[in-house]
């Protein structure tokens, strides 16, 4: 097994390890770090952060061990899977997490 397998394995089970704590620990204060750019963190839901978040971090795991396990031919695909699925995961996180607008107020 070369260094490159090794290497993503670890980085996989990183990757799966940040998902559990994310889906049992996340809270206000991990939504207020994320969202750090953004003024106001109450207009998202915690819940749809939590599952959209710990779905694309089991997905990022995926892909790197999809590219631990591939040949060097074959390596383009799990990282163009990885890049796009960052780009949708930010795309989706600032879109779909949001409350709804209350129409009581």
């Amino acid at each position: 097994m070369g260094s490159l397998n090794i290497t993503c394995i670890i980085c996989s089970a990183i990757f799966v390890l940040w998902a559990v704590l994310v889906w049992i620990f996340a809270g206000e204060k991990y939504m207020k770090w994320y969202y750090r750019d953004l003024a106001i963190v109450k207009r998202y839901d915690r819940r749809k952060f939590k599952i959209v978040h710990v779905f694309f971090l089991l997905l990022a795991a995926a892909c790197v061990l999809w590219v631990g396990i591939s040949d060097l031919k074959h390596m383009w695909i799990p990282l163009c899977i990885f890049f796009a699925s960052s780009f949708i995961h930010h795309l989706v996180i600032y879109t779909a997490c949001k409350k709804k607008p209350d129409s009581e107020e």
